[in-house]
């Protein structure tokens, strides 16, 4: 056994020993913390005085996000500090020389396992620690710290030295499982990718369903990467979605990887330095597991434009199968002549590659033909996506989520005409073909009383979507949760946008009361507008709100909208609702070419009566929610005095009647 005094000489020693990898940590993190955010926080401080750009709140805020834990800058370095940290303190195992020095002492693997996993770690907190209580003294001395300084510095460390131990961990093990340098990386690169690449394979291969939509069943793929779960979750700490419980569990992987390098450093063979494998026996098994999701993920790439991607699809992939198997034995053997070898885990890849191109080509799991019976559903919710750009959601799955009913009856009768659709269709060339513009794309989410939850993509009629919706939405609690309105907070918008029939006026220049007043006056008008209304008028404005957390949504504005009206003229956007012909220097028709769809003819409108005819017949470029847009239409470009240059569509055979 090693004493405690022994142990501590190892960890001293090895510090020693890698003092170059401590003197770049921390130049580094002193350049991150107390350099550049110091320079930055005097700049900012500077422009307090200069025309108010920043107030003490909004810098307090900065602070917050600079010290706190979601600054990406930070957890980049991090990483690769990690990274770097992990191959130093082990690279002594890629070498056959090295691996009997070190084996020579009377010292056990454990001892010299902990050893480096002591001094990687102390040579990363010290720096990170000392650099970051520099730049908090430099805030407290300015007076900037945010009022929850302790929170911000607990959680902050918390989450960099867990996602630290976690990269180091995860690298830690790619080189136990290695026994070249070369082959470490390329191992880390793998367990740093592998799953999400995994997941964008069965994203691509999903895309053979019908009734599958992407932007709904892709989860957080990033999860069950590493570092792109350290950096999602920077990010959601930079939204303020700072959670313990993910962070927990975060460590638990940690201390796991830390066991699982553990075990393989312990039955590593000390002939495994210089080798591409550490243990020879897994090499069929890992090529299969690479060729085959890798042959797959480049396939999709290359074929997403292509007019038959299953055929292509098919050669690529098994091209690539058998290309990175032959490529795999050459790493394995670094002999040309070796490359045929592991035959039977070649056949398996390809075989494998196959079976999986068939099996989702022909839907043998079911995809598209599932209908649940309607006593196993517990909930269901709908989201139309051809809204004609109306309250427009981001992020689908969580709107779907968020939306959930109860008194599912209308939308699992829209469910039902979108599965018959479906069935009607030979294959998915058919199904987007015909008369798609009389129906709508509908996402469906059924939730299942075994508390699992489903989504399914359907293309329904515009009458059944009209139907549905005003049924669903006569109860007043699910139609604010449907169009979104109600979950937009006063406070929380970051910009403000309105365009009406003259112009698109930009990010409004108003206050943060006159924001709250004027959102607080579409609330109101939201209320006593009905969905009917809304699928038979046309808006007269659209008022486009980016909240803090950049979820757009696109408000219509009727005439009917009093409050809001007024709210927006008091902040000084008046909205208008027609071009006055006094206001027009000129006036071109467009035709557009029916066979190429591409601009054809001008004819230029001279004649004032004329004009004025056709002014009439324009309004705010948009439909009605749910409308069919009229494809029957001519351009029409009106250049105003100010030489603002407005575009219309308006409807051939009308303008036709007017110019004739």
């Amino acid at each position: 056994m090693t004493s405690k005094i022994s142990f501590f000489k190892l960890v001293k020693d090895d510090i020693r020993q890698r003092m170059w990898l401590m003197a770049f940590t921390s130049v580094l993190f002193l350049c991150i913390y107390p350099v550049y955010g110091a320079m930055e926080l005097e700049n900012r401080l500077a422009s307090l005085g200069a025309e108010g750009a920043y107030g003490v709140e909004s810098l307090k805020k900065w602070v917050e996000e600079f010290a706190g834990s979601g600054n990406f800058f930070f957890a980049g370095a991090a990483s690769f500090i990690a990274v770097v940290s992990a191959f130093s303190a082990f690279a002594y195992l890629h070498s056959k020389d090295k691996v009997d020095f070190y084996h020579s002492f009377p010292v056990t693997r454990g001892a010299l396992y902990a050893k480096a996993y002591v001094s990687s770690f102390f040579m990363f907190v010290v720096p990170f620690v000392v650099s970051y209580a520099m730049f908090i003294a430099i805030a407290a001395q300015k007076s900037v710290l945010p009022s929850d300084v302790f929170d911000m510095v607990i959680r902050t460390i918390a989450v960099q030295v867990i996602y630290f131990l976690l990269i180091y961990s995860v690298t830690v093990v790619s080189v136990m499982l290695t026994g070249k340098i070369i082959m470490g990386v390329l191992a880390a690169i793998v367990f740093m990718s592998y799953v999400p690449v995994l997941f964008f394979v069965i994203d691509e291969l999903c895309s053979f369903f019908v009734t599958y939509t992407p932007s709904v069943h892709t989860g957080n793929h990033l999860f069950f990467s590493p570092l792109g779960n350290y950096f999602e979750f920077v990010g959601n700490c930079q939204s303020g979605l700072f959670s313990w419980t993910r962070l927990l569990l975060v460590l638990l992987l940690a201390v796991i990887m830390i066991g699982v390098g553990y075990l393989l450093y312990r039955f590593r063979p000390l002939e495994a330095a210089e080798s591409t494998l550490a243990f020879q026996k897994t090499g069929s098994f890992i090529k299969v597991l690479l060729s085959v999701p890798l042959s797959l993920a480049v396939a999709s790439v290359m074929t997403s434009s292509s007019v038959h991607p299953i055929k292509w699809m098919a050669v690529i992939s098994v091209l690539g199968t058998l290309l990175l198997c032959l490529t795999i034995e050459f790493m394995y053997h670094m002999d040309i002549k070796k490359i045929v070898c592991g035959k039977i885990g070649t056949a398996v890849a390809v075989f494998g590659v196959m079976v999986i191109l068939f099996a989702f080509y022909k839907d043998i799991f079911g995809y598209d033909s599932y209908l649940p019976k309607k006593d196993k559903v517990s909930q269901m919710a709908l989201l139309v996506e051809e809204d004609n750009g109306f309250f427009v959601r981001n992020a689908d799955r969580k709107y779907l989520q968020a939306n959930m009913t109860d008194a599912f009856g209308p939308i699992y009768a829209l469910a039902e005409e979108g599965a018959k659709n479906t069935e009607k269709a030979l294959d998915k060339e058919q199904y987007f073909e015909g008369k798609l513009k009389e129906k709508l794309r509908c996402i469906i989410a059924y939730k299942e009383k075994k508390d699992t939850t489903k989504y399914r993509t359907y293309y329904v009629s515009r009458e059944t979507v009209k139907k549905t919706v005003v049924q669903m939405c006569k109860n007043e609690e699910y139609k604010e949760k449907m169009f979104g309105v109600e979950k937009i907070e006063p406070g929380r918008e970051s910009e403000f946008y309105i365009n009406d029939i003259l112009e698109n006026y930009g990010n409004m220049d108003i206050t943060q009361e006159q924001k709250r007043s004027i959102l607080g006056a579409y609330k109101k008008d939201f209320k006593d507008i009905s969905v009917e209304q809304m699928m038979e008028e046309n808006p007269i404005a659209r008022l486009e709100i980016v909240d803090d957390s950049f979820e757009t949504y696109m408000l219509p504005v009727y005439k009917e909208n009093e409050r809001t009206l007024e709210s927006l003229k008091a902040a000084g956007y008046e909205i208008q609702t027609s071009v006055l012909q006094e206001d027009v220097k000129e006036m071109e028709v467009i035709v557009y070419d029916e066979d190429t769809d591409k601009p054809g003819n001008r004819e230029s409108v001279t004649d004032v009566e004329k004009q004025q005819k056709i002014l009439e017949l324009l309004s705010y470029q948009s439909d009605p929610l749910f409308a069919e847009h009229d494809f029957n239409d001519m351009e029409i470009m009106v250049t105003l005095k100010d030489n603002r240059e407005l575009y219309f569509s308006c409807n051939k055979e009308k303008i036709a009647n007017i110019l004739k």
